[in-house]
């Protein structure tokens, strides 16, 4: 992989959406010679997928009142708080999915030195 490849890269992580008229232009090739490159990035494997990124407070639906997402230290901690929930806030029902490890893979942020990942998190929905 060369430079003008890893600028491909860089661009679509930026901007999946972007056409190859526009990659080329980025990193001045034509749209048929970025397009090429696209392809062979994807058929080699450097490039796995291209994602679209949604908006978690658009996705929540359903009955759920509110969406809430939490970091507890283990079971314990998780179901003092659901408990808490129900009985302080008046919660007649909850849904919690727990996430035990959450890798983000490509994404412009991970490459730039963003914020790792926690390694639990657990998201209640009341």
């Amino acid at each position: 992989m060369d430079k003008i490849d890893r600028e491909i890269v860089r661009h679509l992580q930026a901007d999946g959406r972007a056409s190859f008229t526009e990659i080329g232009a980025a990193v001045h090739l034509s749209a048929n010679a970025a397009a090429d490159r696209v392809r062979r990035l994807i058929q080699d494997g450097t490039i796995v997928g291209i994602h679209a990124v949604a908006d978690p407070a658009a996705l929540v639906t359903g009955s759920f009142d509110f969406s809430l997402r939490v970091a507890c230290s283990d079971r314990a901690d998780l179901a003092e708080l659901t408990e808490t929930i129900r009985n302080k806030a008046g919660a007649q029902e909850t849904y919690s999915r727990i996430i035990l490890r959450e890798i983000r893979v490509g994404t412009p942020s991970s490459r730039r030195g963003g914020a790792k990942p926690k390694a639990r998190a657990a998201s209640l929905r009341a």
